[in-house]
């Protein structure tokens, strides 16, 4: 699996950082819900542009965003925003299975319970190991079942395209716009910068 990630991101990545070939960024009539943490109104908005097959963004979010909610989020210093950036096509399938019905609680759920179960490195002890499995989409299936998921509401998700246009309309702009190739990135107040200056470039803009 980690090869067809490779191949797919290598595509994406190529697409999203040349912004002089012309790249199709579907329209977004039906915009998702905005996933923040924090205060609208504070004066540092910090996005993260996810994909849920990317390691380094979920040891990110599991490991790392409590410490920053800690610092920031809870002082009322920063407002978080999660946006999908899908890096292969499963991620940005698991991305639309995760936005069924719009709501951003069960977004957080479903995403969350993606992530405790990566095990990409074979090295813990998972109750649902997706990643490694012979089909694992019947494993998330099963795994997201009590939060609403089944096989009847799946496919008629991905027919419908409007969640899918509403998370490459964003993930293709930040590529364009950003020239973002990378999975996870961040904007401080608008602004790219690598995930080991997020904490000086908030304090900076503090």
């Amino acid at each position: 699996m980690g090869k067809v990630f490779a191949v797919f991101y290598l595509m994406i990545a190529a697409n999203f950082a040349q912004s002089n070939v012309p790249v199709s960024i579907p329209a977004n009539t039906s915009p998702l819900p905005v996933v923040g943490f924090g205060d609208p109104k504070a004066p540092v908005t910090v996005v993260m542009y996810h994909s849920l097959t990317c390691h380094h963004c979920i040891d990110f979010k599991l490991n790392q965003l409590p410490v920053l909610q800690k610092k920031y989020i809870d002082h009322g210093q920063v407002y978080f925003i999660l946006k999908d950036f899908p890096t292969d096509e499963f991620s940005l399938k698991l991305a639309i299975i995760c936005w069924i019905g719009r709501d951003v609680g069960k977004y957080l759920e479903r995403s969350h319970l993606i992530m405790v179960n990566f095990n990409l490195e074979k090295n813990k002890t998972v109750e649902f190991d997706w990643v490694n499995a012979e089909n694992p989409t019947e494993v998330i299936e099963k795994m997201l079942a009590p939060t609403g998921i089944s096989s009847s509401i799946i496919q008629p998700s991905f027919d419908d395209k409007s969640i899918e246009d509403a998370i490459l309309h964003d993930a293709l702009t930040a590529g364009h716009d950003l020239k973002l190739n990378f999975a996870p990135g961040f904007t401080v107040n608008g602004k790219l910068v690598e995930i080991k200056d997020l904490d000086s470039a908030i304090d900076a803009a503090l």
